[in-house]
């Protein structure tokens, strides 16, 4: 948690999450219905040039040989343990059951989930205790469902369980199938490793957050629509290199702490990073707390990213504890002035930050000179806040700022355009209209009137 947050804590209720990731690298072609009514269905088959830094080909290949697995039936009341490496098929309807992965610290577990149902009321379905890597894989065409139905985690061993999957080790979750997520208290996925996700269908239910790793989160592919949270991602390092994601949150939609703010850390050492990178894809967040919160730094290399951020001023769309960058992509924010943020100055590509004297409602959009639209955004909510950074921005130029029904025009002093008024960003403290440029409200501006609310952003 960030000084600022921690000067404006509140308390929130818990709610529950939904999401969905679909589409994969592997050599299985990935089920594309979904399971959910309310979910979007997102398909991608492309990576990005860093996928091998960050993933194995084994993270996006799933395929695995049936006849020299083992599968296995289970029954209520059951702890299947798997002790050493290789390809365990689990199928069948059980209760108060448990997968607990005990293997050596070499060994290599995957974890195919064959139309599996299964319940447990006091603890974690999937335990990984001990294992080089674990991979949890849908079978192809396969519906699966695990789920916490009871009212409080008992402990089993010294480990603080809270999730519905939980592991000490590396989980990567992969596959052709797809698989419901539950809990009426705790967690979704938990690892207190590295988390990645490289394709699949999931539905997640749960009482606090849906995704969290303790070292880092690495989505690869496919993404995610997440309906409604308490956190949507939390990790201390988040890398996106691609898919779409969606996300609804009571508060923060992405979160990178810190090894300290980290809960239930459990004695892991860590290297104290606290980094959220995004290097591509189309990222969507609703957020009631920050939408994108980094305890250290935020860098934006590629990709689409639209926050519809609080009308609080208790958070902000953005909060760069240790610096915003942005180097490419396109990237809308709006929210609250009250903690507005700016990119810094090392930035590569143009920013523009607006704060306005009065709240707005309806379309964003930034224009050239010819009135060109260079990218839009329909905002749920209204705001007083607009952050935008698009490839389009250059030094001198002269752009016009559509926030509903007003117009700003600003001319470029530099790269950067404008300052916020949040605690801890790069962007110290500013008054409305910004900093380096022009501000000449049009009151009689119109936006376009075949735009309709909740229309998908676009950029140009």
């Amino acid at each position: 948690m960030s000084y600022k947050k921690f000067l404006a804590l509140v308390a929130i209720t818990t709610l529950t999450t939904g999401i969905i990731l679909t589409g994969c690298g592997g050599s299985t072609t990935a089920s594309t219905t979904s399971p959910s009514a309310t979910a979007t269905t997102i398909s991608t088959d492309s990576t990005t040039a860093n996928e091998s830094e960050y993933f194995t080909d084994r993270d996006y290949n799933y395929s695995y040989d049936e006849s020299s697995a083992t599968r296995v039936t289970l029954s209520d009341n059951e702890t299947y343990t798997i002790s050493e490496e290789g390809v365990y098929i689990f199928s069948g309807s059980v209760s108060n059951a448990q997968i607990m992965v005990n293997a050596d610290e070499t060994a290599k577990v995957q974890i195919v989930l064959d139309n599996l149902t299964m319940a447990n009321d006091s603890t974690a379905c999937i335990y990984g205790l001990s294992a080089d890597k674990i991979f949890i894989t849908t079978a192809d065409g396969s519906a699966n469902s695990l789920s916490m139905t009871g009212s409080e985690y008992v402990a089993i061993d010294a480990n603080n369980i809270d999730g519905v999957i939980f592991s000490k080790c590396d989980i990567t979750l992969n596959g052709g199938g797809s698989l419901d997520i539950s809990a009426t208290v705790g967690h979704g996925v938990v690892s207190k490793d590295d988390l990645k996700i490289t394709c699949g269908t999931y539905n997640f239910a749960v009482a606090k957050k849906a995704i969290e790793g303790k070292e880092s989160v690495r989505i690869g592919g496919g993404s995610i629509n997440v309906n409604e949270c308490y956190e949507g991602i939390e990790s201390q390092e988040i890398i996106i290199l691609d898919g779409e994601i969606h996300i609804t949150a009571s508060d923060d939609g992405l979160n990178a702490v810190s090894a300290d703010d980290n809960d239930n850390n459990q004695g892991i050492e860590s290297d104290g990073v606290s980094n959220i990178l995004i290097e591509g894809g189309t990222i969507y967040i609703n957020s009631q707390g920050d939408g994108i919160d980094s305890n250290c730094t935020v860098t934006i290399n590629d990709g689409a990213i639209y926050v519809d951020g609080p009308t609080g001023g208790a958070n902000g769309a953005v909060d760069f504890a240790g610096g915003g960058t942005i180097n490419g992509g396109t990237f809308i924010a709006v929210g609250s002035s009250a903690m507005a943020e700016n990119f810094a100055s090392d930035s590569t590509q143009g920013s523009i930050l607006l704060n306005l004297n009065s709240n707005e409602t309806g379309e964003v959009q930034l224009l050239d000179s010819d009135s060109n639209v260079l990218a839009s955004f329909t905002p749920s909510k209204s705001y007083n806040s607009v952050l935008i950074s698009t490839a389009s921005i250059e030094d001198g130029a002269t752009y016009t700022l559509v926030t509903g029904s007003t117009s700003t025009e600003i001319t470029m002093d530099g790269l950067i355009y404008g300052e916020g008024s949040g605690m801890t960003g790069p962007g110290g403290m500013g008054g409305f209209g910004g900093h380096g440029g022009n501000f000449q409200p049009d009151e009689n501006f119109q936006p376009d009137e075949n735009f309709q609310p909740g229309q998908r952003p676009n950029s140009n």
